[in-house]
């Protein structure tokens, strides 16, 4: 029956160490050649003892790299392997951080020769390391990896751009006087934590979001076009749009908060005016025209004189 948790164990082989004992103990022989010197038989059977007690390399235990960005505000999930089974269904791990304040003992479930652990939740605003130690008790030695977690944030984008329905990939624009413009917010979860409230302010429409519950889990993303909500200005003159957008994880009281500001901007341009212009140098050069070939000079004639 497997222990249900054991921090820390030890390697032994007490048959292989009676078997050694046994052996030594064997009576020493006459000098004429009926039987071996004990001391080969020792060396023999301490060369084999060696190689069972000592694990391979190939064999060490390990922690695997993490997937993906780990986030310091957000519970950071690992996993490795021992070198072989240790007969437990959880082993501690020693978790250890840049900042002290947030060091702590984890669990990690055993599989076989496999296990996963977490950090729990951690919190941190700031940007951390966190070194995972354990140790399978199977003879091989603690292993240990460090974690880079990086501090929470939101990202935000806006865009505008002159078709509707759409988040247009562009922040600035030159339009003509009247052109109606679309302008799109996106929002994207930098964090290891979930957040269920939204609130989205700015310059032009005032409160956009208030408040509301769409939901934005760790590394997800929400936009106005996708909420259905629809910005849209006529501009007759230069205008510049500064919005920003909050989430909040809320149970009862609301307990952290990331925010993120973005600006985008229209430059109205004179009707029929080009602001950039291109050759295309395929078109052939114009072709010129010969101009009319003059018209002949009338001859003159003398006329002559016969007064005399």
């Amino acid at each position: 029956m497997r222990s249900m948790h054991r921090p820390h164990s030890t390697f032994s082989a007490p048959g292989v160490v009676g078997v050694l004992t046994e052996l030594l103990r064997l009576p020493r022989r006459g000098a004429k050649g009926r039987g071996r010197p004990v001391g080969l038989v020792a060396a023999l059977l301490a060369a084999t003892f060696a190689v069972l007690m000592v694990p391979s390399a190939a064999q060490a235990a390990s922690v695997d790299p993490a997937d993906g960005p780990l986030y310091a505000d957000g519970v950071v999930r690992f996993s490795g392997t021992c070198a072989s089974d240790p007969g437990v269904d959880y082993l501690d791990v020693d978790l250890t951080f840049s900042d002290p304040a947030y060091d702590r003992t984890g669990i990690a479930r055993v599989d076989g020769t496999t296990w996963t652990a977490a950090s729990g939740s951690l919190g941190s605003d700031e940007a951390l390391t966190m070194t995972a130690t354990i140790d399978c008790g199977d003879g091989a030695g603690p292993a240990s990896r460090t974690f880079d977690l990086l501090a929470p944030s939101l990202d935000l984008v806006l865009t505008v751009g002159t078709e509707a329905g759409v988040c247009a990939t562009t922040t600035s624009i030159e339009v003509t006087a009247g052109t109606p413009v679309y302008w799109c917010y996106t929002a994207t979860s930098l964090s290891g934590r979930e957040f269920n409230v939204e609130v989205l302010e700015d310059d032009v429409d005032g409160t956009i979001l208030d408040e509301t519950m769409n939901g934005m889990p760790p590394g997800g993303t929400l936009d106005t076009v996708s909420l259905g909500i629809e910005l849209t200005t006529t501009p007759d003159a230069d205008m510049t749009r500064t919005g920003t957008w909050t989430v909040l994880a809320c149970d009862g009281a609301c307990y952290r908060s990331l925010d993120a500001t973005a600006t985008a901007t229209v430059t109205v341009v004179a009707e029929g005016s080009t602001t950039t212009t291109t050759e295309d140098p395929a078109e052939s050069a114009p072709t010129e025209t010969p101009a009319p070939p003059a018209a002949p000079a009338t001859p003159v004639v003398a006329t002559p004189n016969f007064t005399g």
